[in-house]
């Protein structure tokens, strides 16, 4: 259990409605109305996840959470396509009139990694560009050894993992994956028990359905305080 201080939330200069914090902020319903907040990216393990339905809900805040937890081998590229095309729908939704929230527990390493990889992909950017950028904003942000490593691959990739959108699309509609990513995954060489094998995949599944649900299309609007769990059967649209 983490004790929860004072809130700290930082927005991020370069991108207008998107703010970063630690785990306090969203347990703070005056930190969230003073900011705006309409929508929240939970970057945080199963066991950690501390956004109050009774605060979301009464404040009509829509809701995203992926479970990983802040450990180098954890697999946070292949999320990044689906959590950037929903921070795009978010931000646009919102119209300059709301904030988007992205948090882990203390706003460093996993919700950093997050938005430098969006302010990569937003600004077409570098990731020591965009590292620099995000640390202007809030000082604090370091993503971890093996996320920094992932977005650098994430910068070589061109800010997606998945072949240009048409040429190479599974019967299904499904995007393949580049086979640069496809490498490097192989090449790590990780060994994970059954249950985080599962975690995984299904992570995996949960993002592709989101990139697969944005990607072209206008932005959506969904009803006061949804919640999308990436990490659990409760995932859905």
């Amino acid at each position: 259990m983490y004790a929860l201080g004072s809130s700290t939330i930082n927005a991020i200069d370069s991108v207008p409605g998107l703010f970063i914090s630690d785990i306090a902020t969203t347990r703070s319903p005056e930190t969230l109305a003073k900011h705006g907040i309409s929508h929240i990216l939970s970057v945080t393990g199963r066991l950690e996840f501390p956004v109050s339905p009774d605060v979301t809900q009464a404040m009509g805040i829509q809701v995203l959470h992926l479970d990983i937890e802040d450990n180098p081998y954890e697999d946070l590229l292949m999320s990044l396509d689906g959590l950037c095309a929903w921070l795009d729908n978010a931000l646009k939704a919102s119209r300059g009139r709301s904030g988007v929230l992205v948090h882990c527990i203390q706003g460093i390493s996993r919700s950093g990694a997050v938005v430098i990889a969006y302010m990569m992909r937003a600004h077409n950017i570098g990731f020591y560009d965009a590292l620099h950028m995000a640390q202007r904003s809030r000082s604090v942000i370091h993503p971890n050894s093996g996320f920094s490593d992932q977005l650098r691959l994430w910068e070589q990739l061109g800010y997606t993992i998945f072949e240009e959108m048409g040429q190479h699309d599974g019967q299904d509609g499904t995007p393949r994956v580049k086979q640069q990513c496809v490498d490097w995954k192989a090449s790590r060489g990780i060994l994970l028990s059954k249950e985080a094998e599962a975690r995984q995949e299904h992570t995996r599944k949960a993002m592709l359905d989101l990139f697969i649900h944005f990607r072209g299309q206008e932005v959506e609007e969904y009803g006061p305080s949804s919640r999308y769990h990436c990490s659990t059967k409760n995932y859905m649209f």
